[in-house]
């Protein structure tokens, strides 16, 4: 039986076979007629157009979505997470998740595969003692699900039984790494799972929750995407927000000249992946491998920065994202305030903040990364534990408590 570990996020869906072998997927999507014309001709991605021909959730049979590139050469209804809503009750959930799975099946060359899925869910909703969101969650998943890519022409189907599918909650699981760290614990621990439209705050002790659960706040990435947007009007600098995504997800040397950039992303993921103290020098070799010479004190500066191109021109904006920073972090310190007043707590008696999600990435030397900007807020009273390869985190933990796939 196969083994995937999914999070169905608001702006990644993420998929893992293992730590290692792990795939992101852009959430958004469109819903168009079913009849449009197929655009194979114009559209790279041939996965990108999909029919859900069968699935448990009857209310997605038969509709026809697309994502990514291909919804510019459509039109049609555009789903996205709603953050005021919940989750689980969202259709986009499900089209996500049916459609990682059924991704990764055509990636494989998998056809009647069956499946044992361990999938996280918003920690509020985990912990809603009111409603079952564990069961639906089971109940729009459980059974068989036939995917149809026009673009390919072909199907693939897989089955997933009920007794087979583990729900856990997000930002929780990612602390299962502490579990035998006898400080986190044994002491009161605050959780930040900071996604792209909400924030889920849960405090733990012992790896229960402490009062009502987990509390949830639309509070996330695209708050701080809006805030440097913002900035930058003020200054005549008018770009898109999947501009300002590029620069913050993106490493750019520069040359001496200041007017040429070269993408080393992958070289400093690749190195951090093999857990070296010293990456930037694992990732100056991997650089020098592929006969890209730069120095290590330009790989130090590209790490902490943030540029873009306007124009033919390269601006530098790591000012204004360090600026949108500091509101970001006020926004979270203040919803830390609410989630321990609201327990009956003093911020005080919290001993540990462990970040998990995308926006806490980054160098961890660089006093503007989040994590080091929320412990100042914290006064340094507080112990932070910062989630390697943040954006992933609650997959990597999923998939090792399943345990990785063999086939």
């Amino acid at each position: 039986m196969r083994k995937r570990a999914l999070d169905a996020g608001g702006s990644q869906t993420r998929i893992a076979k293992s730590a290692l072998d792990k795939t992101s997927i852009s959430s958004p999507c469109m819903e168009i007629s079913a009849d449009a014309a197929v655009k194979g001709h114009i559209i790279k991605d041939k996965l990108t157009d999909f029919v859900i021909k069968k699935s448990p959730c009857a209310a997605l049979n038969g509709r026809r979505f697309v994502k990514g590139d291909a919804m510019n050469q459509y039109s049609g209804n555009m789903l996205i997470c709603n953050n005021e809503t919940v989750k689980v009750l969202q259709e986009v959930t499900y089209i996500n998740l049916l459609y990682a799975i059924a991704a990764d099946c055509y990636n494989r060359e998998i056809n009647d595969g069956d499946f044992q899925i361990i999938v996280c869910i918003p920690a509020a909703e985990f912990y809603d003692d009111r409603n079952d969101r564990i069961d639906e969650v089971k109940t729009n998943l459980a059974g068989t699900t036939s995917i149809y890519f026009p673009m390919l022409d072909t199907s693939v189907r897989f089955t997933i039984d009920r007794q087979f599918i583990g729900v856990v909650a997000e930002g929780v699981v990612a602390a299962y790494k502490y579990k035998n760290d006898r400080n986190f614990v044994f002491k009161n621990t605050i959780i930040f799972d900071v996604g792209y439209r909400s924030t889920d705050v849960t405090v733990l002790w012992k790896f229960e929750p402490v009062g009502e659960g987990a509390a949830s706040r639309p509070v996330g990435g695209i708050n701080l995407e809006a805030n440097i947007q913002s900035r930058m009007e003020r200054d005549n600098l008018f770009v898109t927000t999947s501009t300002i995504q590029e620069a913050l997800s993106t490493i750019y040397v520069i040359d001496k000249d200041g007017t040429e950039l070269t993408d080393i992303t992958d070289y400093i993921h690749r190195a951090k992946e093999e857990g070296v103290k010293d990456y930037i020098s694992r990732a100056l070799d991997f650089m020098r491998t592929d006969h890209i010479v730069v120095t290590r004190a330009q790989v130090e500066q590209a790490v902490r920065s943030h540029y873009i191109l306007h124009g033919t021109e390269i601006v530098d904006i790591t000012d204004y994202v360090h600026e949108a920073k500091k509101v970001f972090v006020d926004l979270l310190h203040r919803v830390a305030l609410d989630v321990t007043n609201a327990k009956m707590m003093n911020i005080g008696d919290i001993s540990n903040a462990l970040c998990v999600g995308r926006p806490f990435s980054g160098d961890l030397d660089d006093p503007y990364n989040l994590v080091n900007m929320l412990r100042d807020k914290f006064r340094g009273d507080v112990c932070m534990y910062a989630v390697p390869d943040a954006g992933t985190a609650n997959v990597v933990e999923m998939i090792q408590l399943l345990g990785s796939d063999t086939e």
